[in-house]
């Protein structure tokens, strides 16, 4: 009997978050630019300190955008944590 190599578990990605975050599915807009430019996305999870969105195609975002909440019609400033797009991490200012 032959038994294979065991793998080691990696260790679970370390949470950075300030708050948990609820999963959601709603439409919303990114503003930018003075609010020049809006882009169609769709909230994913939101925290009172952020949310994590997915744009319905891969865009270049800027640093600072803001993110208006169309289920609440609330306007929240946001500076982007991470970047894997189409999915953007915000962090709320």
């Amino acid at each position: 009997m032959q038994f294979g190599k065991l793998k080691r578990a990696e260790p679970a990605p370390i949470e950075r978050r300030l708050a948990v975050r609820k999963r959601a599915r709603f439409g919303s807009k990114l503003a930018y630019a003075g609010c020049d430019f809006l882009l169609n996305c769709i909230v994913r999870d939101y925290s009172h300190a952020g949310a994590g969105i997915t744009l319905g195609t891969p865009r270049p975002v800027p640093d600072l955008v803001h993110l208006i909440d169309l289920r609440s019609l609330l306007v929240y400033e946001a500076r982007v944590a991470w970047r894997r797009s189409p999915d953007f991490g915000l962090q709320f200012l």
